[in-house]
């Protein structure tokens, strides 16, 4: 054996740098990315900003034409002339307010002439304004051929629309042999209004056929 010969020792320390297995470029990749995302992010709301500006100030432009525009129209109109035009509509918002409340007692002698007998007449006529919520009372007294003649005009006067609950009473014979009698009843002034004839007389017109 021999002791001269020298063993060369094994050394465990790396020679050269440990090199990792990820690539060198992987890390400088994603902060790229991120910045770019961030870069997007940024400029979105810059423009958006802008543009949120840009529309508030067209708002406002617009308000302030439209505006302008309102005071020249205010300005084109007479104020003494507007006030003559409010008062002519208070006077004809009064004048149908009367209308619709006022009665045409007229119609009514044109109910009772179409809703009496020939052979029946009446010799006096008596009206009443109890209140301005009741009905209006009406007193007839007249004269018919024969007690018949009286029981048709009572049913007469109970189909009649606007002549409500007409009662016959006083029934005489008298010395030319005719029946006088005497009758009570009301008038419903719905009945009677005049805007209700009004109306009637305008669909009439307005139904006509041309000339």
């Amino acid at each position: 054996m021999d002791f001269g010969t020298k063993t060369q020792a094994t050394s465990f320390i790396p020679k050269n740098p440990i090199v990792s297995d990820t690539p060198s470029g992987y890390k400088r990749q994603t902060v790229s990315i991120f910045t770019l995302v961030s870069l997007i992010i940024f400029i979105s709301s810059v423009a958006l900003g802008a543009g949120v500006f840009i529309y508030e100030g067209y708002l406002k432009s617009s308000l302030a034409k439209k505006q302008s525009d309102l005071e020249k129209a205010r300005a084109s109109f007479d104020p003494a002339l507007i006030k003559d035009i409010r008062r002519v509509d208070n006077r004809i918002e009064h004048a149908k307010e009367i209308l619709s409340r006022h009665a045409a007692f007229s119609a009514f002698f044109e109910t009772l002439e179409k809703s009496t007998l020939q052979n029946v007449q009446f010799k006096s006529f008596d009206l009443s304004f109890p209140s301005q919520n009741e009905n209006i009372k009406i007193s007839l007294k007249g004269l018919a051929k024969s007690y018949a003649s009286v029981a048709l005009q009572s049913d007469s006067f109970n189909n009649t629309k606007g002549i409500k609950n007409p009662i016959f009473s006083d029934l005489n014979l008298d010395q030319s042999g005719r029946v006088s009698f005497s009758i009570e009843a009301s008038l419903d002034p719905e009945d009677f209004k005049y805007a209700n004839f009004l109306s009637k007389d305008t669909n009439i017109n307005e139904s006509s056929p041309g000339i």
